[in-house]
């Protein structure tokens, strides 16, 4: 019989793509066929399906890219770095429209909401920042982890936001008005991811080894 896990049949790999000159630590699908990606070469690439090179090279960042999200709304890309910035690049110019300079340390996580018109961020200064995706201007500011925050999620009403923490919680924020809805404790030790359903169903990954399914 089959280990667990094992595959029968496992499946080729289809092509490696090499261009980065460190670690990769961000990855996020954009326009159909294209995908980008950020690391410790302080870069992002943008890539092609099916090109084994990437196909543009964003700079300007000073430290390494840790996140990325998309906003296929208008073609918007955001990465957060470590040097503390969220820079926005706009995909159809392959050039940076907006440097957003508020947090004090490392971003771990940025996400847009599903209409595109929110922008947050977060990381290692403990805070979510909300910014207007028209002005690029700080909408609010979250501060309810004690730790780092590891990744954020919008629901898909838009008006809900999650996050986790090395606090090994997640909140639960209303964005109108914005505030702390609810806390979302049990695990044992550092969430660093979370995925939401389209159920109302939210799952959290942590450093206790364990997965947790909670109903939001």
């Amino acid at each position: 019989g089959l280990a667990e896990g094992q595959l029968e049949h496992p499946p080729p790999l289809r092509q490696t793509l090499t261009g980065h000159q460190g670690k990769v630590y961000a990855l996020v699908a954009t326009t159909p066929g294209y995908f980008a990606s950020g690391g410790a070469d302080k870069t992002l690439r943008l890539w092609q399906w099916g090109h084994p090179r990437s196909i543009a090279t964003l700079t300007g960042h000073r430290l390494p890219v840790q996140a990325l999200a998309f906003d296929s709304s208008r073609s918007l890309l955001a990465s957060g770095s470590s040097d503390a910035t969220v820079k926005i690049w706009n995909l159809e110019t392959q050039s940076s429209i907006a440097s957003l300079n508020h947090h004090t340390a490392a971003i771990k996580a940025v996400a847009f909401s599903p209409q595109g018109e929110v922008l947050a961020s977060a990381g290692n200064d403990r805070t979510i920042l909300l910014w207007d995706t028209h002005s690029w201007t700080l909408n609010a500011t979250l501060p309810g982890h004690g730790w780092p925050i590891t990744a954020l999620g919008f629901a898909a009403t838009g008006n809900e936001l999650f996050s986790s923490s090395w606090d090994k919680t997640i909140q639960q924020w209303q964005l109108q008005p914005p505030q702390a809805t609810a806390t979302l404790s049990g695990h044992l030790d550092a969430i660093h991811c979370f995925a939401l359903s389209t159920d109302r169903r939210l799952i959290s990954g942590s450093a206790d080894g364990t997965l947790k399914i909670w109903t939001v």
